[in-house]
């Protein structure tokens, strides 16, 4: 229930037809100059 509270928050503050881009943590190194490859968390909704 947190995150429909924070969504409709969120939306009840924006204009019609606003755009919201929510970024995600930079990449992570796994050794030396190697990325983990990118998946966003499972709670992450689009």
């Amino acid at each position: 229930m947190i995150h429909q509270n924070r969504r409709k928050e969120l939306l009840s503050q924006l204009d019609d037809g606003a755009l919201v881009i929510i970024s995600t943590n930079p990449e992570q190194l796994r050794n030396g100059d190697v990325h983990y490859p990118f998946r966003p968390h499972s709670d992450f909704w689009y």
